[in-house]
């Protein structure tokens, strides 16, 4: 299980940036710059921008590049992206070992040098409309911000990474400039390599990412949430999910989801088990009990989110079940997390679940990009692969149940939790 090797290691270089490589006997290289600067670093009035910026600033074109010749330096990496996040943005890219040189160049140039080409920023405004757009025109769109809004609250966890439509449709060159010159520091950011990397890697960061500017970018504070303190059941209609050949058989979509402590805490581990024991794969009790015994659901899983930063966890169920027995598909949810804070799960069933565990993280670290998300848990909150089965190892069948009495809603009637239904037969 030994991730960060003894050819591990990180460095600043004299801006700040914080370097992390990681070599593999690999002809390839996952990489990742990540900047600390993402959609709720935006002011009232600039909801969006952060996603726009990260549209415009990959095609855009540099003090160094035109846009035609950055398009065409994107060609020589087998895959590359941008994403943003709430308080983040990043640019991970996978390739063959030889083009490293000219990946440094080219991204160190888009992340501190961005032209934001005229036309590069109009096509991208009518791009981002559209993925906007996309994702409202999904019927369950409004469903799941209500879930979510009932589940964490009025919180940051919450904000709209994608932005408004009339931020983007009004946003212009300046704008988007200003907000870049306001997050994307060096010292504000790190780089991120792992695979086949050449001997004068250092060298080549420092050449292209040295001397980059440096400032203060305030870091984005979550609120750490308890338990729920009440319950919220929404039960909505879904015409759309509608069986019109056999409107008997309709099937509701069912989500039922509580507060648990997040990743970074004692608790983690156990309540990962927990999740998988209810509901992570077919061998757990909710499948077995729903799908192959009643026939309630094709398939259910239960899940714990325990985040990426600190604050909050989340275990969530999720099941398609006929409408005219989503009552009898509830009840029978909560009797399996009923049953389990009854009587301790056996040896045999832990040992399997800490046995698929294992599998994930051995996965995870067969695969350049596996590495680049170990490292990311490395630098952000100093766990590894090796701390974090650690953990797995000691949970015991008395720290499951522990767990469940503590963590799960007491019964339907007297738990807090957010319960959506979803249902095609519902006026």
């Amino acid at each position: 299980m030994a991730t960060l090797n003894g050819k591990y290691r990180e460095f600043r270089l004299d801006s700040g940036l914080l370097v992390a490589l990681q070599e593999t006997p690999t002809q390839t290289i996952a990489g990742r710059l990540r900047v600390k600067y993402g959609a709720l670093h935006e002011n009232s009035g600039e909801e969006g921008l952060a996603h726009f910026l990260e549209h415009c600033i990959v095609h855009g074109g540099t003090s160094k590049y035109t846009t035609e010749e950055v398009d065409n330096r994107l060609k020589l990496f087998s895959h590359w992206n941008a994403t943003t996040g709430q308080d983040e943005t990043g640019f991970p890219v996978n390739m063959l070992s030889e083009y490293i040189e000219e990946y440094l160049d080219l991204f160190s140039n888009i992340a501190f040098h961005p032209i934001l080409d005229a036309r590069i920023v109009d096509e991208e405004r009518q791009r981002v409309l559209r993925e906007i757009n996309d994702k409202k025109s999904d019927p369950s769109f409004k469903d799941r911000i209500d879930f979510y809004k009932a589940l964490l609250g009025d919180t940051p966890y919450n904000y709209l990474v994608d932005g408004k439509e009339a931020v983007i449709e009004k946003a212009t060159i300046d704008g988007l400039h200003k907000f870049h010159s306001r997050g994307y520091f060096a010292n504000n950011m790190d780089l991120i390599l792992v695979g086949g990397l050449p001997s004068d890697i250092r060298g080549l960061i420092e050449k292209y990412f040295g001397g980059k500017p440096t400032g203060d970018v305030k870091k984005i504070e979550f609120p750490v949430l308890g338990q729920l303190e009440e319950k919220t059941i929404l039960h909505v209609p879904a015409p759309h999910m509608y069986n019109k050949d056999r409107p008997e058989e309709s099937m509701a979509e069912l989500r039922l989801a509580w507060r648990v402590p997040d990743s970074f805490t004692e608790e983690a581990a156990s309540l990962l088990i927990l999740s998988r024991i209810l509901g992570g794969d077919p061998h757990s009790r909710l499948f077995v009990e729903l799908s192959r015994r009643k026939g309630l659901a094709y398939h259910i899983e239960c899940k714990y989110y325990g985040g990426t930063r600190r604050g909050v966890g989340i275990i969530e169920v999720n099941a398609s079940t006929p409408s005219k027995r989503v009552e009898e598909a509830v009840d029978s949810i909560f009797r399996e997390l009923d049953d389990i804070t009854k009587q301790e799960v056996s040896l045999e069933e832990l040992e399997r679940i800490k046995r698929n565990i294992k599998f994930s993280y051995a996965a995870e670290q067969e695969t350049n990009s596996g590495h680049v998300s170990a490292i990311l848990r490395k630098i952000d909150f100093n766990l590894t692969p090796e701390s974090e089965f650690e953990k797995i190892s000691s949970v015991t069948p008395k720290y499951v149940m522990n767990m469940a009495n503590e963590h799960l809603p007491k019964n339907r009637e007297e738990g807090n939790y957010v319960l959506m239904i979803r249902d095609p037969l519902k006026n």
